[in-house]
């Protein structure tokens, strides 16, 4: 007999064989369709949980264990002090003085419990957890791919220059060996010139005395012998001379010494390292999270905070891809737009026309407006210097370098009331310039930060490995950091931000097109745009605080919109 073939255990017991339909999972027993209807009605039984034999399989495969594993009894009761499930010997040896209760009554209501509740809203969380982080993995997979990539084109580009300066050092050694020839060259054409010269006189002495031995006298003879003698002893005196100094060249090539010894020395164009680091996945624990999307309004001063679309502006299209990794409302009210692709700076009009480029040496990455006709500008990796750009006269003001040391780059930039310039100099930490040019460093110990924005003596700033935004004051003092699963973005890419003045700080997140409204003790947020807003990677944010307006620019496509913020009371 198998499962689905089970008896009625009832009509077992009188003797009889029917097919049992149904199950009463308090009982434990099958019923045919007579004895279960008895089994309704019955007053003891009619709460019995039942259900079909089919689901009764299902049951078994849960594997619940109803027998205590120390006694090997039935579990029957319930100790809500201990949260345990007891059997009947348990309660007499060990918890014969708590408050115990009859494991149905315990049960009754499970179903509806806050406690089952609890467990499938952890479940769900989880998967959500594993969701969030099994993407992560296969975006760190595609980032793993680009990383060999960029050291692929690395290593040729490495090998083009030095090919290119192997070239430079041949062409130079080549040019110098045909100086070398050259010269030596003509001084053995002077001394094939003298030989030439002395063989002239030979001969022509040896014509003289030929015609003396034929025409003359002999008193002709002898005088003449005797003139010529001297001439040819004078000559035989030059030729020894003149062979004397010939010269013999032997040109040869001498190695630079640091070149051999960089053959002999050099094992490979380099080593492929690996830096790993752990904890860049995150784990949203399931009631904390349940906390943050339960929690109060988004800030203390103000109780809600809504946005009005003011105008979209659309950036014209160019024929390279554009990257916007910064944006900003200057204080003349055009807008300012930094596309690092092309090396430039884009300004609008305020009412969103095009105006002009600003064409740059580098690749832009952040921008300050400082007052009335002054923006800042930093460039992308390896740079040690800012620009201060000149936005009315459209004209370069001065060009700062910074102090460095190894490897170190400078990225987002803000500022103070005072002017003092804020530039985050990762991986150290913050670096501050004062008006004067006293340069400060703040130290930190928070991987892959590239945005940050100065608000009074608050410092924000946001780490893409962990999706946090963190707030520091500006002597270095942590006060507090905000997670989120929405503040993420690509390797390619980072988390602006901005603060409305009035203790609100703004972040977007690129890979979830949202921008995340946080209050001023990083407890409460609110996402106020998403991607039904046409969001596409937002990367570029700016509050201005002299209209109250929010300037958001997409990463790529070269759309940006400008907001209202619409502040009120709950």
């Amino acid at each position: 007999m198998t499962e689905l073939e089970m008896h009625c255990e009832p009509c077992e017991h009188n003797g009889e064989v029917n097919p049992a339909v149904t199950w009463c999972s308090d009982c434990e027993e099958g019923f045919c369709n007579s004895c279960i209807r008895v089994h309704k009605v019955t007053k003891l039984s009619k709460h019995h949980q039942l259900i079909s034999i089919v689901d009764r399989i299902k049951t078994d495969q849960l594997k619940i264990n109803r027998t205590c594993d120390e006694h090997k009894k039935a579990l029957g009761y319930f100790c809500s002090q201990h949260d345990k499930i007891l059997c009947l010997k348990c309660v007499q040896l060990h918890y014969s003085s708590c408050d115990i209760s009859d494991l149905t009554d315990a049960s009754n209501g499970a179903k509806t419990s806050t406690a089952l509740l609890d467990v499938e809203t952890t479940i769900h969380e989880l998967l959500k957890n594993l969701e969030l982080n099994i993407e992560k993995c296969n975006e760190a997979d595609e980032d793993l791919k680009l990383q060999k990539e960029k050291v692929m084109t690395e290593v040729k580009i490495f090998r083009q220059k030095v090919n290119n300066q192997l070239n430079i050092l041949q062409d130079n050694l080549l040019k110098e060996l045909t100086s070398c020839y050259k010269k030596h060259q003509l001084k053995l054409n002077d001394y094939k010139n003298r030989f030439l010269q002395q063989q002239k006189s030979l001969l022509h002495h040896k014509e003289i005395t030929n015609t003396l031995k034929t025409v003359a006298s002999d008193t002709q003879t002898f005088i003449g012998t005797k003139e010529i003698d001297v001439l040819v002893r004078k000559d035989v005196d030059s030729i020894k001379e003149t062979i004397r100094q010939y010269p013999v060249y032997n040109i040869y090539l001498l190695y630079d010494s640091k070149l051999e010894s960089l053959l002999l020395t050099i094992k490979g164009f380099g080593v492929v390292k690996v830096e790993t680091t752990t904890g860049s996945q995150q784990f949203i624990e399931p009631k904390e999270k349940q906390a943050q999307e339960l929690s109060s309004p988004v800030s203390n001063k103000r109780s809600t905070i809504s946005l009005k679309l003011r105008r979209r502006i659309n950036l014209p299209a160019v024929s390279n891809d554009m990257m916007l990794t910064s944006c900003a409302v200057l204080q003349n009210k055009k807008l300012m737009f930094a596309d690092s692709s092309n090396k430039r700076l884009i300004i609008h009009a305020e009412g969103g026309e095009f105006e002009r480029y600003v064409q740059l040496e580098d690749q832009p990455f952040d921008i300050t407006v400082l007052n009335e006709n002054t923006v800042y500008v930093t460039f992308r990796r390896g740079k040690n210097l800012i620009v201060a750009f000149d936005y009315v006269n459209y004209r370069f003001k001065e060009i700062k370098d910074i102090t460095k040391t190894g490897d170190i780059s400078f990225w987002g930039i803000s500022h103070n009331s005072n002017g003092d310039l804020f530039i985050l100099s990762y991986p150290e930490g913050i670096k501050t310039i004062t008006r004067d040019g006293v340069e400060k460093l703040i130290r930190l110990n928070i991987r892959n930060i590239y945005n940050l924005t100065i608000e009074n003596s608050k410092m924000y700033f946001t780490s893409r490995d962990n999706y946090t935004l963190h707030c520091y004051d500006t002597s270095g003092k942590k006060m507090w950091s905000f997670k989120h699963d929405k503040l993420r973005c690509g390797s390619n890419s980072s988390l602006p931000l901005a603060t409305d003045g009035q203790g609100n700080i703004f972040v977007c997140g690129p890979l979830d097109n949202v921008v995340m409204c946080v209050s001023a003790d990083g407890e409460t947020h609110k996402a106020i745009l998403d991607k039904t807003d046409n969001l596409n990677k937002p990367r570029g944010i700016f509050f201005d605080k002299l209209s109250g307006r929010l300037l958001i620019a997409n990463q790529e496509n070269g759309q940006a919109a400008l907001y209202d913020i619409v502040y009120g009371n709950k």
